[in-house]
């Protein structure tokens, strides 16, 4: 019986509470939208009124006798004062700030406002809408009054049908304003006005005056821009991206609810038409206001639910207590085990099933002692592993910070106070600027661009300035800390000091540049005397003798080409590589390189295909540069490829870039390896094996002389099979360099 009447109770319970709500969560969103759409209809009424009117009484103006024949004279006589009293006379309640007719230029030949007289409105839209023919509202800052007004225009026409000007009117400044006050509009609440790319022309509050309900496209952007509109004004989006996109396609008042992300709340939006023009009114509300007032109705009927539920209950005391006391004893153990006392059990003898689940909860309670055992050692563990890791943090050798998500520092580890030279209570509060602002803007644009828009991290190496002025150069990696909805919540910095490092590779570079500057001199004596003794130009050369003399002739060979690398890459390691672009054809170079290596071709028998695009043209670029290039990508295709073998070079124009495509049938790049394919002194395992002769610095020599005319270097490759390297070269070309070096051929 008391299982009976408990399921009873709930299954009732539970209909009657979610048909409540169901029913008054519908209620609500239908008033909602109902009331912020009557508003928006409201409003629109009451200001499409007085656009409708002012259109009116536009045309009216443009179909009078007197501005027609105005307008048609062959000298119009500026400012008559006949004409003056006719217009006045129909403004008699002077509505309108200024009213003025211009001829078939745009040019104002009389105005009620003398001070626009002479004026020229031909790039004024109303203008160009009038001119020809339609009668139109526009709303811009004026040229003169350098003020916001609404302007109405209408064409004046012949008796022949034919425009002969334009007449147009500006509405007093107040009228629109003075209505744009909705009735039953909240405190919180918004009214504005927007033109048909959602930018805020009037509204309740000044703060929202030219911004744009959402973020504008690059069409809307320059529309806006050429109607002269809001010349000089900086529009910022109100993030009501939806509502811009409904008013785009609005034919009805239209009522919605939108989750502003800026405020944390729901809104909700009444948009309307303001008569038949581009011009529409947008109407928000905070949702929570609405659903204050109308939750005191679901105040009322959930106390009458309630005092339901309650007759219904005293009745179930009544019926049911000599059946609860068992269940009393049950509370009071839950209780005790709520506090964490298991020491004193459930004892209830009914011999029923509250005896059953006495016995349940007590076997419970066993269970409990042995499960809270185990996860008390478990959080121990845990707190145990926090500090282990806040001892990691403060232990590191790198500068660690944390920041807030405006780059305020809310943790320095002890590195970063070593490594700055700042504090930790300096660091504290401030940014890192504190020993930053040693790069370009532009860095620090790309840099926040990746972490807090991208949401990226940030890798780069960066220079900063120590509390004592000494500049330091830093390995940086930034990344932004998420929360689990994927919001963003601050950053977390590490910096390493590298200073040493790159010292002792600036060091490196420069003990290679003057080695290899040392041996060229030798080097080129030993060719010299080799070729000397090669022509017999000191004796006749036996067999065995030149034997030993092309031997030594390869070597020195070998030795140029090893030490012109190496001044190469030390020149690319210093930044001071010589650029003299001139205007040269690619296939020009390409052939020339190819009859350099023709006995290697020959030789192993293999085929040259060439395939140049005669669209092409010239592109300006370095001609020793690009022999290198071309050198080191068509001789590895050679040297790496087997006899009978095929390479094929390409270049043709892709785009606004020169393509060079060179494949080949040879023995291919490792997987594992390719990775490491443009890094200085490297040489894939096979091709070691294959041919040992090799420095390992051409393709880092190509890539950096790409890199530097702004092009790019890429590859597919598989072992086995052959590679094909793709380069692409501006056709703007590369952009000198005066005051370097250069590098060698």
């Amino acid at each position: 019986m008391i299982s009976t009447i408990a399921v009873v109770t709930v299954c009732l319970g539970a209909i009657a509470a979610c048909t409540v709500m169901q029913m008054m969560e519908r209620t609500i969103s239908d008033m909602a939208l109902h009331h912020i759409k009557t508003v928006a209809e409201q409003q629109e009424a009451i200001i499409g009124r007085i656009v409708t009117d002012s259109l009116s009484f536009a045309e009216h103006l443009g179909s009078q006798q007197p501005v027609i024949g105005y307008l048609q004279q062959p000298e119009q006589k500026k400012q008559r004062t006949e004409l003056l009293s006719y217009i006045a006379g129909l403004d008699a309640s002077n509505k309108y700030q200024a009213i003025y007719i211009m001829d078939m230029a745009g040019n104002v030949l009389f105005s009620t406002d003398s001070s626009l007289v002479g004026q020229n409105y031909e790039f004024r839209a109303y203008f160009k809408d009038a001119l020809a023919g339609k009668s139109t509202m526009d709303v811009v800052i004026g040229g003169i009054s350098n003020k916001f007004g609404y302007y109405f225009a209408s064409p004046v026409k012949a008796k022949s049908g034919d425009i002969v000007g334009v007449v147009a009117t500006k509405l007093n400044e107040g009228l629109i304003a003075n209505a744009l006050h909705p009735k039953g509009l909240n405190i919180e609440g918004d009214a504005m006005l927007v033109d048909k790319y959602g930018v805020v022309f009037q509204a309740n509050r000044p703060e929202l005056l030219f911004k744009s309900l959402g973020v504008l496209t690059p069409e809307a952007y320059r529309a806006v821009e050429d109607t002269k509109r809001f010349s000089g004004i900086n529009i910022v989006s109100l993030q009501y991206d939806r509502v811009a996109e409904e008013i785009a396609g609005l034919r009805e008042p239209k009522g919605l609810v939108l989750y502003n992300r800026l405020h944390d709340h729901d809104e909700l939006i009444g948009v309307a038409r303001i008569a038949d023009t581009q011009f529409f009114i947008v109407i928000t509300e905070v949702r929570q206001f609405f659903a204050q007032s109308a939750g005191n109705m679901e105040i009322n009927i959930g106390l009458l639910v309630f005092m339901v539920s309650i007759v219904t209950v005293l009745a179930l005391i009544l019926l049911t207590t000599p059946l609860l006391r068992p269940l009393y004893s049950l509370r009071d153990t839950s209780l005790r085990m709520e506090k964490g006392n298991f020491a004193q059990q459930a004892t209830v003898e009914t011999g029923d099933e509250f005896g059953d689940v006495a016995k349940a909860l007590n076997a419970t309670m066993e269970q409990i002692k042995k499960t809270n055992g185990i996860t008390e050692g478990k959080l121990w563990e845990r707190a145990a592993d926090f500090e282990k890791f806040k001892l990691a943090v403060e232990s590191a050798s790198d500068h660690i910070i944390i920041t807030d998500v405006d780059g305020r520092i809310l943790h320095a580890n002890k590195a970063a106070e070593a490594i700055t030279g700042y504090s930790h209570t300096e660091m504290i509060g401030s940014r890192p600027s504190l020993w930053g602002k040693q790069m370009s803007e532009e860095f620090y644009r790309n840099m926040w661009a990746t972490i807090k828009d991208q949401r990226k991290v940030f890798y780069g190496e960066m220079t900063n300035q120590r509390k004592n002025g000494a500049l330091y150069t830093a390995e940086v990696h930034i990344a932004p800390l998420l929360t689990d909805k994927g919001d963003l919540c601050g950053f977390v910095g590490i910096e390493r000091d590298i200073t040493a490092q790159k010292n002792a590779d600036r060091a490196k570079t420069d003990f290679a540049s003057v080695v290899s500057h040392q041996l060229r001199t030798p080097l080129a004596a030993i060719s010299w005397y080799v070729e000397m003794l090669s022509n017999e130009d000191v004796g006749v050369v036996n067999e065995a003798q030149r034997k030993y003399l092309d031997r030594i002739h390869a070597a020195s060979t070998r030795m140029v080409d090893l030490v012109g690398s190496l001044l190469s890459a030390s020149h690319i390691d210093m930044g001071t590589p010589y650029v003299e672009p001139e205007p040269i054809p690619l296939p020009d170079i390409a052939d020339s390189v190819i009859d350099e290596l023709r006995r290697f071709v020959e030789k192993k028998h293999m085929t040259i295909n060439r395939i140049y695009d005669p669209q092409l043209g010239q592109v300006d670029v370095d001609p020793n540069m690009m022999r290198v290039v071309f050198q080191n990508i068509l001789s590895n295709a050679i040297k790496y490829t087997s006899e009978n073998g095929l390479v094929t070079i390409t270049l043709k124009r892709e785009g606004e870039n020169a393509l060079i495509t060179v494949s080949d049938t040879g023995y291919g790049i490792p997987a594992d390896q390719q990775s490491r394919i443009f890094t200085k002194f490297f040489r894939a395992d096979n091709a070691r094996k294959k041919e040992p002769e090799g420095n390992g610095l051409g393709l880092y020599i190509t890539k950096s002389i790409i890199n530097n005319a702004q092009g790019t270097i890429g590859f597919t490759s598989e072992e086995g099979k052959g590679s094909e390297f793709r380069i692409f070269i501006p056709l703007a070309g590369i952009k000198k360099e005066s005051e370097s070096k250069q590098i060698p051929a």
